[in-house]
């Protein structure tokens, strides 16, 4: 006899539960909406009494929780489970979470919790291992059981971001950790409490494993609070609607949210295979601060074949990925099912019925000993997301070509987010030893799409819901001055409709004894998101430093001091601004600074659709008007010919210079054009002769060892020798 609804165990619950969907195809055998269609009504109104549950917890908790990943920018996720931890509902934020808790109550469920440590009501579970359901070692994961009377009938948990998790390094996402060991503290799938109430132990480890540990200790009993409140809830639904209509109508929801996905794939893609390939470049060789195991540039890549088939469902195949390495962008099935989830619910499933029965729909091969699924236990994953985002940005913008392929303009949409961090620790303004991340990033910007432009500053892939948080915050947090937070003029992706506008922060370190600052992008040699159809891609992310600077003389003279890179570089030109060392960098850094020493972050601009030429002048006027271009762009980029008319203080576009200027650009393409016969013959040419970056070569030799079927298509693709191999 077991804990489950029925008085079974909660394996045999589980094993149940995938047999009915291996043997029907429906989830759990259910072949009839049969509550749906008696009484309609009454299903959406449980369905919504659910979802209010777990959006109500988010939003009530944010202002329970100390730290400023709740509080500011929402890095949190609650959701609901089925006693075998299938999706039921969630909350808005970090969709990402959605299945790696799912993964979490279905890991200790094969792992027999049930019988060791127990699982009773009351009990309080924690994790971030990323073998155990998490992504890296920041999410950190709370579930607890649901019971009505003596029967576990489901489970209730919440994600949230920790901006300090005491790693080597300060901050949340260790940048130079090449193995698990210097990521921070890891909570693996462990019991932390009972009677609703944390230990006592569990809560002192916090203490001296964290630099920040009331930020993680509010967020978890945040987590906690928000969980407890959808237990009550579900069990005041389940006293009205009874316990045998919950049960059936939870599967039902999910079963309903299957079908629905199946039929809208059917209407909106035409069947058919996507592809591309996605890549990380870092040049690690030669920085100083690296531990041994990867000092060394490398080049990782991540193939990505969509399959959209006939009835509905989708396969994506990521043959041919690199190997894992020692460093910290790996990925396990958890990440990559997390990376899915975020994907499929802001282009699939996003009307609200958002659970299992679309994932149901999805598969994936995540071929073992890659880099998306690496199978050394001691691997580094703290920055996961470097691999997961432009991945599952590449996926979205495939996805993008299917709805275009099947007229549906509106849905076109190309995904991005920010693709640089900064981490930072040491001594505060207030003499206190403080270590976080600075997370602006969760408000960069979007692609653009078939009909309209990108987001600016208001989007990112893991949290459609997100928010920068306010520069002051950040100031009290951190020993820093704001400078300028600022959109850069010309960073976006440029097309027919442009992605959204990048930005850039500059600070000023101030009234700190001892501080340091590490830093690091996703792909540091070229851009990682493409256009579309003729759209250009947003530009790398690159940071700038000035240490040892006169900047204390600039402000005790009133002088101008910067607010823009643009500032800095032209002021250390005409030598008003000294510094000892001035750097403008995109390969990763870890600097220590102090006072008047000046740290900035650029945050690249979202991929463009179209081409930028067909693009309508108004629409050029415009950008120059709000200053995210300049008029010599509107021209060389846009083709559009414009003046400022000083009477009426506005911008304004010859009409018949912008077309022939259009016109010019055509042709000077063409005369620039080379053959696709030719061009292929002058690659596959240096392809033969290895005349290849040793990077590339050395990331290609990877993939083909690992992967001999993509070795095989390489080959074919480039018509080489059966042998050959870098």
């Amino acid at each position: 006899m077991g804990i489950g609804y029925g008085k079974k165990t909660l394996m045999e619950l589980l094993e149940e539960d995938e047999r009915l969907f291996r043997e029907t195809k429906h989830y759990y055998g259910i072949r009839e909406l049969k509550n749906k269609e008696e009484d309609p009504l009454k299903y959406e109104r449980f369905h919504s009494r659910l979802l209010t549950a777990v959006i109500g917890a988010r939003e009530s908790v944010k202002f329970v929780a100390a730290s400023p990943a709740v509080r500011e920018y929402g890095e949190l996720v609650f959701g609901l489970y089925t006693p075998e931890g299938d999706t039921i509902a969630l909350s808005t934020g970090i969709l990402v979470h959605v299945h790696t808790m799912s993964a979490f109550a279905k890991w200790m469920i094969q792992n027999n919790y049930e019988e060791e440590p127990g699982i009773r009501n009351g009990d309080v579970f924690a994790n971030n291992e990323t073998w155990a359901g998490g992504v890296h070692t920041a999410d950190v994961q709370t579930l607890i059981p649901i019971f009505y009377r003596d029967e576990l009938i489901g489970w209730a948990g919440g994600v949230t971001h920790e901006l300090e998790v005491g790693a080597h390094e300060h901050g949340s996402m260790s940048i130079f950790s090449p193995e698990r060991f210097g990521e921070g503290y890891h909570i693996s799938a462990e019991k932390v409490g009972e009677n609703d109430e944390y230990y006592n132990y569990y809560l002192n480890k916090i203490r001296v494993s964290s630099r920040m540990p009331n930020w993680w200790i509010m967020d978890e009993k945040a987590r906690l609070a928000g969980s407890i409140m959808i237990r009550n809830e579900v069990l005041r639904v389940i006293k009205e609607f009874g316990i045998d209509y919950y049960m059936r109508t939870i599967r039902e929801i999910i079963e309903d949210g299957r079908r629905e996905f199946l039929i809208k794939i059917k209407e909106r893609f035409v069947p058919g295979r996507f592809k591309a390939s996605g890549f990380q470049c870092q040049p690690w060789k030669g920085l100083p601060h690296l531990h041994p195991l990867i000092r060394e540039d490398m080049v990782n890549q991540v193939p990505v074949e969509v399959n959209v088939n006939t009835d509905g469902t989708i396969h994506i195949d990521f043959e041919g990925s690199s190997p894992w390495g020692y460093h910290p962008y790996n990925c396990t099935p958890s990440a990559m099912d997390g990376g899915l989830w975020v994907t499929i619910t802001q282009i699939f499933a996003y009307d609200g019925k958002v659970n299992d029965g679309a994932y149901l729909c999805v598969t994936q091969h995540l071929p073992k000993g890659s880099i998306v699924n690496a199978d050394y236990k001691y691997v580094a994953t703290s920055i996961a997301w470097a691999t997961l985002i432009p991945t599952y940005a590449l996926i979205g913008s495939l996805l993008a070509q299917g709805y275009f392929a099947r007229g549906f303009l509106e849905e076109v949409f190309i995904p991005s987010a920010a693709n640089s961090l900064y981490n930072g620790g040491g001594i505060n303004q207030f003499g206190e030893t403080v270590g976080l991340s600075v997370f602006e990033m969760a408000a960069c910007q979007s692609g653009g799409r078939a009909v309209i432009d990108g987001i600016d500053c208001g989007y990112t892939l893991w949290n459609p819901e997100s928010d920068q948080g306010n520069a002051e915050l950040w100031e009290l947090l951190a020993p820093i001055v704001y400078l300028g937070r600022r959109f850069v003029p010309n960073s976006m992706g440029h097309g027919m409709y442009r992605g959204g506008t990048g930005w850039a922060s500059l600070w000023m370190i101030w009234n700190t004894s001892r501080f340091n600052i590490a830093c690091s992008g996703q792909i540091s040699k070229q851009p990682w998101v493409p256009g579309l159809f003729g759209g250009y891609p947003g530009p790398a992310w690159h940071g700038i430093t000035a240490i040892d600077t006169n900047m204390a003389e600039l402000i005790q003279k009133g002088e101008t001091v910067p607010h823009t890179f643009n500032d800095v570089v032209e002021m250390v030109k005409s030598n008003k601004l000294k510094a000892k060392k001035f750097d403008i960098h995109n390969r990763p850094y870890w600097e220590d600074v102090k006072t008047y020493d000046l740290v900035g972050i650029f945050y690249t601009g979202g991929a463009g659709y179209g081409d930028p030429i067909e693009r309508d002048p108004e629409l050029v006027l415009k950008d120059l008007e709000e200053g995210k271009l300049t008029a010599d762009f509107a021209e060389k980029m846009y083709g559009v010919k414009c003046n400022f008319d000083e009477k009426n203080r506005k911008w304004i576009y010859d009409e018949e210079a912008t077309k022939k200027r259009r016109e010019d650009i055509r042709k000077e393409r063409l005369a620039r054009a080379v053959p696709a016969k030719d061009w292929y013959l002058r690659e596959r040419e240096k392809i033969l002769k290895k005349e290849l970056p040793e990077d590339i070569k050395r990331g290609l030799r990877e993939c083909m060892t690992i992967s001999p079927k993509w070795a095989k298509e390489y080959r074919e693709f480039w018509q080489l020798p059966d042998e050959f191999t870098f």
